[in-house]
């Protein structure tokens, strides 16, 4: 997993203080088409994320780019909780 690799490299608390951004993406013909809802499009499972970032305590900001950002944030921030 990509938070070992970084946890355990010089600088490894990177991975504590992690920024990115988060999005199920709809692909055509092999190209990024837009982003989507989440579901809707091929994208990684988000629990797996969240799970991730709450078993280790990470100071973590992951932001919805949906195009439904108070929804999909909100299922999100679900799921986070879900995994104390």
């Amino acid at each position: 997993m990509v938070f070992d690799a970084v946890a355990d490299a010089p600088g490894r608390d990177a991975a504590r203080y992690l920024h990115s951004h988060f999005t199920d993406v709809y692909f055509e013909n092999g190209d990024e088409k837009h982003h989507c809802m989440r579901g809707e499009g091929l994208g990684p499972d988000f629990s797996i994320l969240a799970r991730v970032v709450a078993e280790r305590r990470y100071c973590s900001t992951i932001v919805s780019e949906s195009p439904i950002l108070d929804i999909d944030s909100l299922k999100m921030r679900e799921m986070y909780q879900k995994s104390f």
